[in-house]
């Protein structure tokens, strides 16, 4: 145990489902002596199960997200908006994105869908709802402004209706993004996808 004066620091590392889990226990527990961090550098986590409901137009974006400072304020646990660059399991530490270290007593790691492509020069295709927004963005400069609620057939239907035949790779990509839903190999289809992007004929190009 750490120095802290007979309080053992829980550091949850990263706001995947399963730290939603904890911090539920958290909350109706509030075990006695414990000191609870949450760090993340992300203030949502968007329910995976609810991705191809939202990818068929059944749910909002905003249904399929669950804010992580409500429920770390009703833990009792204090929210880093930060990213964990370095763990130092011996010495009980870790190292974050601003330069600052955090000790801990018990470590629970559950980062949910996060990687590190900067390096790469290439952008991740999770979180997914990322690639809609760039689209909707490619759109909007076309000429095409989409309300944030449309699903991509809807958004491939727009498409076609006001760029005609020159669009149909645009239209394409996006039906088969809502697609997914059936695919028996979605890690698959996106990494195509995610190669295909950066290669269509935008409108407007």
């Amino acid at each position: 145990m750490s120095g802290r004066a007979a309080r053992c620091r829980l550091l949850l590392l990263g706001g995947g489902h399963a730290q939603l889990a904890v911090l539920a226990w958290l909350a109706r527990e509030r075990p006695a002596g414990v000191e609870a961090v949450l760090v993340t550098p992300q203030p949502r986590q968007v329910y995976s199960g609810m991705l191809p409901g939202w990818l068929a137009g059944h749910y909002t974006e905003a249904q399929c997200v669950i804010a992580l400072a409500p429920l770390a304020q009703a833990a009792g646990v204090t929210l880093r908006r930060a990213a964990a660059v370095g763990l130092d399991a011996d010495a009980r530490q870790v190292r974050l994105d601003d330069g600052s270290t955090l000790d801990y007593d018990w470590l629970s790691v559950n980062t949910g869908p996060a990687q590190d492509v900067a390096r790469w020069g290439v952008a991740a295709l999770r979180p997914i709802e990322g690639w809609l927004a760039r689209t909707r963005q490619r759109l909007a400069r076309a000429g095409l402004p989409l309300p944030e609620t449309l699903p991509p057939r809807a958004m491939a239907e727009q498409v076609r209706a006001r760029f005609g035949t020159p669009a149909n790779a645009v239209a394409n990509w996006l039906l088969r993004l809502e697609q997914l839903r059936y695919a028996p190999k979605p890690t698959q289809e996106l990494s195509q996808l995610r190669r295909e992007f950066r290669q269509l004929p935008w409108p407007g190009r």
